[in-house]
């Protein structure tokens, strides 16, 4: 139970990360408080394998070590991996701050974590179990019942010897039960060491050792290559007031969003109707095909005055219809659906429903993420592009937000890639986009370069009848030279409507699947 409790929470913070552009510059490690500093707050804890639980003699290399601060609830993470890798994960307490080294690399990443995951990551290392109090609750936690406690001392320190039975930890092990040894300093009452035998076993050692001041000093060479994926403090402010844009949005409001293609081979092209509305914490994303080749019969493909519909009719004809796509909360629960299709070749509207906690609103579904891209949109987060702020006399009312990922030296080696992402921002329209770019170039043999363009200009404005701004018609022209096979540019053209006085049914922040069977809709098509 200790076990697999450990592995997932030294874990737990980091997920898949991506590389960045290297820095020249040299990491400068925020100052320490006296309190983070003090050595009586350190701890290092080792974590070895049993190779077998009746034989509790552990391997002599440990899989883990993590340097604890049990005062802010910093940690260094040093993981010895099987093929004599070493990588060592930085996750900092006290400020928005990650690193990560690996050996067989040689680079150090620097990075910000997600407020939510830093927030989740400190609740849990504060769980650790540092004291026989914290040993105890862990195992309780689970179910199971303690049926035995026996205390002796041994070689200066107080042994304690823990027999459990019950519980989700010991269900395979309910005829015997499941014994943690736990060895406390008679001193202090910190653990020295804990032995847990469920499952292939484990032994965990605790070691008082000096304040960590910098990853360095925990193995990560001094000569490594630091990659900077921190923003510059000027990047930081606009993505601050970007995220802070996206959450406070336009208050209630219902909104109609049109996607319409441009191509010289077809001319334009109905592509997608989405509707999104917000009250208090009722929230709604739905959206609809309009392709005719997958949705012949539909009727929204009879809507008028496309690319601008009406408010009303839209409303009307999409509660008759399963959406392509569907979430829905009335700050509770959470109905979340999709149309898939069926052999023979049938639409069928899938529909599940569960707590806003299992499933919350993600980023991708809310209309203030198309328009105000924070942290979370650009992917900052973890160990995102590098990100800083531009100026440009052609656009003298604009903020400039840049976003690099890869080597932008002018020699780029066969087989590497690399990502520009320029926005500029209006400040006097509250922040939202005036236009944006995004390149991306990959190098081939030969001094190839595939080149990948996707340009967006927002054309005209409006305001609602609360005064916010926001963008009625903007396009996004793709196109990509030389590439493996010729491609023709599109144009895909944005219509939005919003509206901040207009209410909805309210069955439509509940299940979708019930509204449309009680109006006699058929949900295979």
């Amino acid at each position: 139970m200790i076990k697999q409790w450990m592995v997932c929470q030294c874990l737990g913070i980091f997920g898949a990360l991506s590389a960045s552009m290297p820095s020249s510059q040299p990491i400068t490690l925020c100052k320490k408080s006296p309190a983070t500093q003090s050595s009586s707050n350190w701890v290092r804890i080792e974590l070895r394998e049993l190779p077998d639980p009746v034989l509790p003699t552990p391997v002599v290399r440990p899989q883990m070590c993590i340097y604890v601060n049990t005062f802010d609830h910093s940690q260094y993470l040093v993981m010895n991996l099987p093929d004599k890798a070493v990588r060592i994960r930085y996750f900092s307490g006290s400020e928005p701050t990650i690193a990560e080294y690996d050996s067989r690399t040689k680079h150090l990443f620097w990075g910000i974590p997600d407020p939510k995951v830093r927030e989740k990551a400190i609740a849990d290392i504060r769980k650790y179990p540092m004291t026989l109090s914290d040993v105890k609750k862990l195992i309780c936690a689970t179910g199971a019942e303690i049926i035995q406690e026996t205390t002796t001392s041994e070689q200066g320190l107080t042994r304690v010897d823990l027999l459990y039975m019950g519980g989700t930890s010991c269900a395979e092990s309910e005829e015997r039960g499941v014994q943690d040894t736990v060895w406390v300093s008679p001193a202090d009452g910190q653990i020295r060491k804990l032995l847990t035998r469920l499952g292939p076993g484990r032994q965990i050692d605790y070691f008082p050792v000096k304040a960590v001041r910098d990853i360095y000093e925990v193995g990560v060479p001094r000569d490594a290559k630091v990659i900077e994926c921190r923003p510059t403090a000027s990047a930081a402010a606009v993505l601050d007031r970007l995220t802070w844009r996206a959450e406070k949005g336009w208050g209630s409001y219902v909104a109609v969003l049109t996607e319409t293609d441009f191509r010289k081979s077809w001319g334009s092209r109905k592509m997608f109707l989405s509707l999104f509305a917000r009250q208090n914490n009722y929230f709604l994303y739905a959206t609809y095909s309009l392709q005719e080749r997958d949705v012949p019969e539909s009727s929204l493909l009879k809507l008028s005055n496309w690319p601008k519909p009406d408010f009303e009719e839209v409303l009307e004809l999409t509660g008759r219809i399963a959406p392509m796509f569907f979430y829905a909360t009335d700050g509770k629960r959470v109905w979340h659906g999709e149309t898939r299709m069926t052999q023979p070749n049938e639409p069928v509207f899938n529909e599940r429903n569960s707590s806003v906690t299992e499933f919350p609103i993600l980023s991708s579904y809310c209309l203030t993420n198309y328009l105000w891209k924070g942290y979370r949109q650009l992917g900052i987060y973890g160990f995102g592009p590098a990100a800083d702020t531009l100026s440009d006399e052609q656009r003298p009312n604009l903020m400039g937000l840049r976003l690099r990922t890869g080597d932008f030296k002018t020699a780029a080696p066969e087989g590497t890639r690399r990502i520009e992402k320029i926005f500029w921002i209006d400040p006097k329209r509250d922040d939202l986009p005036s236009e944006s770019i995004a390149l991306s170039e990959h190098f081939g043999p030969g001094n190839r370069k595939e080149t990948t363009r996707i340009f967006t200009r927002y054309e005209t404005w409006a305001r609602t009848s609360s005064n916010l701004w926001y963008p009625q018609q903007w396009e996004t022209t793709f196109s990509r030279t030389p590439g493996e096979k010729t491609t023709e540019d599109f144009t895909r053209q944005y219509n939005l409507q919003i509206s901040t006085t207009l209410s909805i049914d309210p069955a439509w922040f509940a299940s979708r699947k019930a509204a449309l069977k009680e109006c006699g809709a058929d949900l295979m098509k």
